[in-house]
This record gives C-alpha cells, structure tokens and sequence, in this order.
C-alpha cells in the first residue's frame, strides 16, 4: 500500500469506518501518502536526512484525490502552493530540502478536505499514524518540524514532553495564547530525535487567518516568518 513507505514501516491498518487506503500514488508532486512526498514528484521516496518536515492533518480527501490523480500531482498554482512555496522562498529553504505528510494516512471517503478527519476519533488508528510518524522521524532526522493547520498540533502533542501544552488544543490564535507556537529541541522519544517544531496556519487558508497569529511581539503574517526563521536557526 502506498500509505506504507516500505515492509519495514509500521502498518496503520485497519482503517476506521469513513477512511480507506490510497488506491495509488499519484506521479506529480502531492503530500505523502497520495503522492511520495518530496518535492520531485514520481521517484520512490528516499531518505532527506536533516531537512524540513511539514505535517498537515491529511493527504486528502477521496474526491480530492480523484481531481489529483487526474492532473497526475496536486495544482502547484493553486492558493495552498503558492503560500507554502512563498513562505519557503522568504526563510531561503529550497523545496527539494522538504517532505510533505499528512499525519493521517488513507483518505476519507465523504466530503472536501476540511474539519477534522473522521478517523480522528478512532484512538487507535489515531495511535498507528502517529507510530508512522514517529518511524519516519527517525528516518528522515528533520532540523525543524511545521504543522499547518487548526487540528496537528493537538494530535502532535501527545508524542513529545515538550509539545504536551499542545496536547488537545484546536485552534492557532488559542495555541498562541496558551502555549508557544515554537518550541524549540522538542523531544520525539519514539523516534529517538530532537527537533523545533513550529504551528503554522494551514497554507490554504493563509490569506484570512495568518493576520490573527502572535509571535515575539509581531503579528500576522510576519510572525509566522519570524517563527519559522527561529526555528531554523536554532541549535
């Protein structure tokens, strides 16, 4: 299965009612597990030791992967590409030094790819993916870590010490809030490596939600820069 990067790789199955494994992966550039996650869309997915993971709730949902499947990677043109890729250009990191993953593996089966996903509520399902997860960081050994969107966060917290203040917590501006954005030399037991993991705003909804964010004394979209800047730069 696609969702799989090899036999060596932790098995998310079985998947909960409402989710079913990626048919296939698409050839183009797409997030893992619809297409290999890296920015040069159609090789099997290598190693990228020390680069830059960004963590997304999902891959997609069934219907969005039939348009991607259709067009052969996801629409790099489209709004949630050109904020990602932009962000990227203004701290000087290179696509090629990235890879994109949901933290969900399968697809829903109903509705866009909005709100939270269905197999959320499954603790187990819930459990695998992070194992994946987990499996993959201490693959790939990022230098910096980047959720997009609302719901990572709170479902990332419960895998490092550091990152417990975000366990449970839906929403950037309450993240903001209650918890620091950024923590720096965030500890992954299970997958024996340290890294600074930042929430961003999920890319697609960048332009009405990221004027909300509060970072060091600045806000808005240069708040998520600085943070992204600290992140990567830090030891």
């Amino acid at each position: 299965m696609p969702d799989r990067h090899d036999d060596r790789t932790p098995s998310v199955e079985p998947y909960p009612a409402g989710v079913r494994g990626v048919p296939g992966q698409v050839p183009g550039m797409a997030f893992f597990p619809v297409g290999d996650g890296r920015w040069h869309g159609g090789a099997s997915p290598q190693p990228l030791q020390g680069g830059i993971v960004f963590l997304s709730l999902e891959g997609a949902s069934m219907e969005a992967y039939e348009g991607i499947r259709s067009r052969g990677g996801e629409n790099l043109e489209g709004a949630a590409w050109r904020n990602l890729l932009g962000l990227l250009e203004l701290v000087e990191v290179r696509p090629e030094e990235c890879f994109f993953t949901g933290y969900f593996m399968g697809l829903r089966m109903e509705g866009h790819s909005r709100g939270l996903f269905p197999g959320a509520s499954d603790a187990g399902f819930t459990e695998r993916c992070g194992r994946l997860l987990m499996h993959r960081l201490s693959v790939l050994r990022p230098r910096a870590v980047f959720t997009l969107g609302s719901y990572v966060p709170g479902i990332l917290g419960c895998w490092s010490p550091e990152l417990a203040g975000w366990t449970g917590v839906r929403g950037i501006t309450r993240l903001d809030a209650q918890s620091s954005p950024l923590v720096l030399r965030a500890r992954f037991p299970k997958a024996g490596h340290t890294t600074n993991v930042a929430a961003l705003t999920h890319p697609l909804r960048h332009r009405s939600d990221v004027h909300r964010r509060k970072y060091r004394n600045t806000v808005g979209h240069s708040a998520e820069v600085l943070m992204m800047l600290d992140a990567l730069s830090a030891e």
